[in-house]
């Protein structure tokens, strides 16, 4: 895995800032409507369900965080796609549907969480 797919990663697991995505060649511009995003290079990654299950956990105490990290993972197309997990898996589809409720500010789900912790513990 490329350094860049690294950083992306770290991001979604919410190790990093979205601010660190610039040294991965992705730029952000947070807009009034949205996220503008710039991928130049065309680097990506693709994002589990446990990775993505390491950024609820590390957000979900502040509403304003998570609400700024799953509008970018959604806008993040140009830069991140999600594994087929998402849309074959029953914890993936809970997961799916927190990243949107979450990108509205409204809270996630205690099922989420509670996916979000079984899918942390496993390596």
């Amino acid at each position: 895995m490329t350094e860049a797919a690294n950083l992306i990663l770290a991001f979604v697991r919410g190790e990093q800032s979205w601010r660190a995505l610039e040294k991965a060649g992705v730029y952000i511009e947070i807009k009034d409507d949205g996220y503008e995003i710039d991928n130049p290079w065309q680097l990506n990654a693709t994002a589990s369900p446990r990775d993505l299950a390491l950024g609820f956990l590390a957000h979900h105490r502040t509403p304003e965080r998570l609400q700024r990290w799953a509008g970018i993972i959604l806008a993040g197309s140009a830069f991140l796609e999600l594994a087929k997990e998402f849309e074959t898996t029953c914890d993936g589809d809970i997961l799916l549907n927190a990243l949107w409720d979450a990108s509205f500010g409204d809270g996630i789900s205690h099922e989420a969480v509670r996916v979000a912790e079984d899918l942390a513990r496993r390596e």
